[in-house]
């Protein structure tokens, strides 16, 4: 988890998936970096809403400004200490179902194996973004190693072909 303090930032600190609407209906994202667009609806940055219990999720104020959001971590939304809506929280039961369909976006091809998470079993983390879990240098140094081993591999069966080929010449002379 890496710190923004952006109030709209989430992240899940446990299984789970948001839900976002697309044209082509409900996708799935981990990606909670969100923002508001201008009618006040919390947005992904394809402009994608967030989806709450009620539907897309706005946080204008009665007098039309964004007010002080607070997000619980059962996914509780509220604006200046008002209760407006709760996240869905999707648990997918294949992850093979999965299909992307754009950047950090991804829909199922069953819909049956999508499910709807308890507050109780997810975990919501405001003013947090989700790192990634590749560690790139030691990915590049476990690739270098690899690629060495590759290496000294083909020259042992280039060395061994070689033998092979010298043995097989002096077979023919006998």
């Amino acid at each position: 988890m890496q710190q923004t303090d952006n109030p709209l930032d989430l992240a899940l600190a446990s299984r789970g998936f948001f839900v976002i609407e697309t044209q082509s209906g409900p996708a799935f994202t981990r990606n909670g970096h969100f923002t508001v667009n201008d009618q006040g609806f919390i947005q992904t940055a394809n402009g994608h809403l967030l989806l709450g219990e009620q539907g897309p999720i706005s946080i204008l104020s009665a007098d039309g400004t964004a007010g002080d959001v607070q997000v619980t971590r059962n996914g509780e939304i509220y604006l200046d200490k008002i209760l407006l809506d709760r996240l869905i929280i999707a648990n997918i039961v294949d992850f093979n179902s999965l299909e992307k369909i754009g950047s950090n976006l991804y829909r199922t091809t069953d819909t049956s194996l999508v499910t709807e998470l308890n507050p109780e079993q997810f975990d919501v983390r405001q003013g947090m973004l989700e790192g990634s879990n590749v560690k790139p240098v030691s990915e590049m140094v476990t690739m270098i190693e690899l690629h060495r081993n590759y290496e000294s591999t083909q020259r042992v069966a280039r060395a061994m072909d070689q033998i092979l080929g010298r043995a097989t010449q002096l077979g023919d002379y006998r």
